[in-house]
Parts: C-alpha cells; structure tokens; sequence
C-alpha cells in the first residue's frame, strides 16, 4: 500500500437514546486534546432526524462547529451498521479512527500517535486503544480470545466495509464483530495482518503483550489513550475489585495497582461528573496535595 496515501478522519458516534453528557464528554475530550484540521471530525447521529443536531454541540464554540461534518442514520441495528454506512460515505480517508458513545480522548498527541501507527504498520493493521482477551461462551469462543475492542479503533475503510458491508445488525452480530469467532480482530489476524493495542507513548503491543500494557484493566492503566465506561469504572474501584475484574480479562496474567478510596460513590455519579468534563478540579488538587505531602519530622 501507497503510504504516501494513508490518512484517516475520525467517526463519533452519538446515539439519541445517549444522555448529553456522553457526547458532552466526548467533545470536551476532543476539543481539549485538538488534533487540528488535518483529522477531521465526523458527527454520526443516529436516531435523529435529518438535520436535527445533538444539544451538546450548542456548548462549542463557532469555530469549532464549523469544524465538524454531519452525518445521520436512522436508529434500526445496532453500531456496527452505523459504521458502515459511515464507511460508505466518508470516501477521502484510507482509514477511519471509529470512536464509540463511550469514548473520551486522555492524550494530547493522541491522533499523531495513530497516525505515525498508521505508517508504521503500512496501512495492514487493526490498531485500538483496548484490547481483551475476555470470552463471551454463549457466542462460541473461550478463554483466551484476544480481540481488539471497539472503543476507538483504527481500521481500513474498504476491509471493514468487505466484511460488514450489508449493514444488517442484530446485537448478536455486534459481540461477534467485537469479539466472536469471525470477528474483526480474525478476520486481519486470517489474513496475516498485525492487531495491536496502542498505548499513550505510541508503543505497539501485540496480543500476547495486552496484559502487561497497562492500558485497559491493567495496573493503574497509565498508559490508556482513549478511555470508556469500564476503564472510568475500573479507575475508581478498590485494588481488590481491581484485581477480580483484570482477571476476567487476562486470567493469571491479571494486575492491579493503586486504588480508589471513594470506590463506594456509584460510578456514574463519578462519570458524570468528572469523566464528562464537569470535574471537580478543587478535589483534585486537594487528592494530589494530600497525596504529595509529608509527614512532619518530629523534634
């Protein structure tokens, strides 16, 4: 492949059903983190009219609205038909950063890092920000099954839409896309392509490296690039509850660090409220005052 062609836009999707703060999230993460105008945006609406926008885009500012593409789907099936049809459409870009409901952005150089990943890998890579080797057994596959999870991943346009062009999508066709036994992650891994996990220095890990990249469910994942529900969740749970949900995802290779002392509060109050940019930054400062303060010598 031509690698002077390589280029990707990034597709949010947005769904109507979604409380705001979701794709208030997103954006605060996006705008906060501006890849600039070389990595478009591409605002998928679905379950909204023609036309009719989602009321968290009357919080940015002129210019940064002015910097965003529309698109709209009806709300029948499931994400994975969204995406297609979005493949469709958005035909200047070899490749698509496909971002979920869920998603939010924890790295300033984050799309140069996909986009030097991208070049790296010569276009043939799957490449997301998580990755999981949890099994679902009522979708035919078990313990471990290494696959790339749809949070932010970065896929050639045309492979996906080869292989889930017909945009018929049941929940079940979703987890087998995500995760079953012909899912995206074996469809490039049949064809000898690499699947990798990509981290918020830019490093590339391989399947069998996933437990130890510290990115999802895994240490304290300081290393996560693009972050969802369950890695928020995880971030504020005891390092015991850690460690029980880290082994789901990667048996005895599991890891925790850290901890969450305020574990108790209900995790969406903790994401609504500081995942989608309404953080209390004051608790913050405090948390990392009283974190770095020392105990005073005694006389």
């Amino acid at each position: 492949m031509n690698t002077d062609k390589l280029s990707f836009a990034v597709l949010y999707l947005c769904r109507k059903a979604n409380p705001i703060w979701k794709s208030r999230g997103f954006l605060h993460s996006f705008f906060g983190n501006d890849p600039g105008d070389s990595y478009p945006l591409y605002f998928l609406h679905k379950g909204y009219d023609e036309g009719e926008y989602d009321a968290a885009l009357d919080e940015l500012t002129p210019d940064q609205r002015a910097r965003i593409r529309y698109l709209w789907i009806d709300d029948t099936g499931m994400d994975k038909r969204a995406y297609a049809k979005a493949c469709r459409q958005i035909t200047g870009f070899s490749h698509l950063l496909i971002m979920n409901s869920n998603a939010i952005i924890h790295s300033k150089n984050w799309a140069e890092l996909y986009q030097r990943a991208l070049l790296e890998t010569q276009g043939r890579a799957l490449i997301g920000a998580t990755g999981s080797w949890e099994a679902m057994t009522s979708i035919g596959v078990t313990f471990p099954n290494p696959h790339i999870r749809t949070t932010a991943f970065l896929v050639d346009r045309m492979r996906f839409l080869e292989a889930y062009g017909d945009e018929r999508f049941t929940k079940r066709d979703s987890y087998l896309m995500e995760s079953g036994p012909d899912s995206l992650t074996n469809m490039y891994l049949a064809s000898g392509d690499p699947v990798l996990v990509l981290d918020n220095k830019g490093q590339l890990f391989e399947p069998k490296d996933w437990a130890t990249s510290k990115t999802y469910r895994s240490a304290n994942q300081e290393n996560l690039l693009v972050g969802d529900l369950k890695t928020f969740r995880f971030h504020y749970l005891t390092r015991r509850r850690r460690l029980d949900i880290s082994g789901r995802c990667w048996g005895e290779e599991k890891s925790a660090t850290g901890g969450f002392f305020l574990s108790w509060i209900p995790f969406r109050i903790w994401y609504k409220h500081l995942y989608s940019g309404f953080r209390f930054k004051f608790l913050a400062r405090l948390l990392k005052k009283a974190k770095s303060k020392k105990p005073a010598n005694s006389a």
